[in-house]
Parts: structure tokens; C-alpha cells; sequence
């Protein structure tokens, strides 16, 4: 939770790699913990990604990933392989970023909160603008915004319109090219 409260407050402090380590150190060797730990992995790969350190990211995230799998944790295995997903297309792997951007909105779909499937929305956004498919991209922020709206999550809207902006100045600068 410490973690977790860092993490929103300010992503990149080394606390967060601090609190996570010390979760995973307070249960160790407890049997019955795999998916806590799994979750302690996937924060700590969110650490890494927000500090720009993609590969270690994605080798916690796919480690959490394989626990949340084995004991059946459909809304996590979601949430790791839209982190997952996320870390391809970071690395400019499009291939393996849409394999787990498409498993992740599937998962979301059908076991994800609105937040959640608004995320994976425009994760497949933001893999169809790299794909340079501006229909698709341009479909799936707006599928992404009315959840946003819906929900008033004002950070996501913002964060959806500053796409949409870029997405029409692309447009503009590939008709006038």
C-alpha cells in the first residue's frame, strides 16, 4: 500500500523499490503468498518502467505474469500484460506489444474495470499510431475517452485529447507531405 501511494504521488522515488523489496522480504518463505509476491514483481516492474528501464521491467512483469497465470488471476494477468505490451512497444517490438495489448484488452473486457478496458483502449491507441493505422488509432481514443468521461477520470481525458491533438497534427503533416 506504502508502495502503491508512492507510486501516485511520485513514480519514480526509490522508496517504492524500497517498500516493495521489504514486502517481498516480510514474506518470503511463507507458503500460500505466490500471487502477493507476483503483485510485489509487477510493482517493482512498474518502478523500473517509469524510471526508463524497460528490460528490467518487462522481466518483472513476466514474472508476476507466469504466478497470476499458474493460480488463475485473470484481472492481473490483464493488468501484467498490458504492462508487458506496453514494454514491447517501448523497445519498438510491435509484433510482441500487439500479442499482449490484444490478451490484455480481451482479459479486460471481460473481467477489467471501465478504468482498466480505458487503459487497454488506448494502449491499442497508442500501438495502431506506432503501426501508423490513424483509423484504428483514432477509434480506439475515442473508445477510451467516452469510458474516461463516463468514469471522470480527468487525468485519462487529458491524456486522450493530448493524443487526439497529436494524432491530428500527424494527419495534417501526411497530407500536406
Amino acid at each position: 500500500s506504502l508502495a502503491m501511494t508512492k507510486d501516485f504521488i511520485e513514480p519514480t522515488s526509490i522508496k517504492i523499490l524500497d517498500y516493495l523489496n521489504e514486502a517481498l522480504q516480510t514474506i518470503q518463505g511463507i507458503e500460500g503468498q505466490d500471487v502477493r509476491r507476483a503483485n510485489c514483481r509487477m510493482g517493482i516492474g512498474n518502478y523500473y518502467n517509469n524510471i526508463g528501464d524497460t528490460d528490467t521491467a518487462l522481466a518483472h512483469f513476466k514474472q508476476a505474469a507466469e504466478t497470476f497465470e499458474q493460480n488463475y488471476r485473470l484481472a492481473s494477468m490483464g493488468n501484467c500484460y498490458s504492462n508487458m505490451g506496453s514494454c514491447y512497444l517501448k523497445m519498438n517490438d510491435l509484433a510482441n506489444g500487439e500479442k499482449y495489448l490484444e490478451k490484455a484488452l480481451d482479459l479486460r473486457m471481460k473481467f477489467g474495470s471501465p478504468d482498466e478496458l480505458c487503459i487497454s483502449y488506448f494502449n491499442m491507441a497508442v500501438l495502431n499510431r506506432q503501426k501508423e493505422d490513424f483509423l484504428l488509432c483514432e477509434e480506439y481514443l475515442y473508445k477510451a475517452l467516452k469510458i474516461a468521461e463516463e468514469t471522470g477520470n480527468k487525468r485519462m481525458v487529458a491524456r486522450i485529447n493530448d493524443k487526439l491533438n497529436e494524432l491530428t497534427q500527424a494527419k495534417r503533416q501526411l497530407k500536406a507531405a
